[in-house]
């Protein structure tokens, strides 16, 4: 659960934030990647990231390309979020 199983970033631009879950209500995004086949990439962030998130929704509200810094747990955790995938950095880059 806290160990990282691989990290590394991916590039595109954020679009869709939401908040899922019945009992545990966690933070998921997806961040189109321009690939023509799986080109969409699924994200989770932290209940306690309240920076990151905000970085995400900026990013997405403006159109702005992002390269996002995640690290990659071993299996996924219903109270964590939905994906093994964990957003530790936003950069938003100039176009």
């Amino acid at each position: 659960m806290y160990g990282n199983f691989s990290g590394g970033e991916r590039v595109g631009k954020i679009i869709k934030i939401s908040k899922k879950g019945y009992v545990f209500k966690t933070w998921e995004g997806q961040l189109n990647t321009g690939e023509i086949q799986q080109g969409i990439w699924e994200f989770s962030v932290k209940p306690s990231d309240d920076k990151i998130l905000n970085e995400l929704r900026d990013a997405m509200r403006s159109g702005s390309r992002v390269a996002l810094h995640y690290d990659e747990k071993y299996v996924s955790v219903p109270f964590l979020g939905d994906t093994k995938n964990f957003i530790t950095e936003v950069e938003v880059l100039k176009d």
